[in-house]
């Protein structure tokens, strides 16, 4: 399984390569462990904070495994009044404060 999950990686890492840069998109990056790497028919996951979110791309460096997520995938609470918003939601569904930036 860790065999198929490296060659995975790779394969992904190399895929993402040729369709262009990440970084010109708008995308955040986040360290994972393989474990909370999963792919699923033509999609790869990644777990953060306990919550599967999409992940544009997965690739290596010297610090280990990232992920590039859309920053619109991952919740956020809002700090004026708590309330756990849904990631698409520029402003929280409680109280209307601006979702804060990162």
């Amino acid at each position: 399984m860790k065999t198929f999950l490296l060659t995975a990686l790779f394969l992904t890492a190399s895929l993402s390569s040729l369709l262009g840069d990440e970084s010109k998109r708008d995308c955040e990056k986040f360290y994972v462990d393989s474990r909370d790497v999963a792919i699923e028919n033509d999609q790869i996951y990644v777990r953060l904070d306990q919550v599967w979110v999409p992940a544009l791309s997965i690739s290596t460096d010297a610090t280990g495994i990232y992920a590039s997520v859309d920053p619109w995938h991952i919740r956020w609470i809002c700090p004026r009044c708590t309330y756990n918003n849904s990631g698409e939601d520029s402003n929280c569904y409680k109280c209307g404060l601006a979702r804060p930036k990162r």
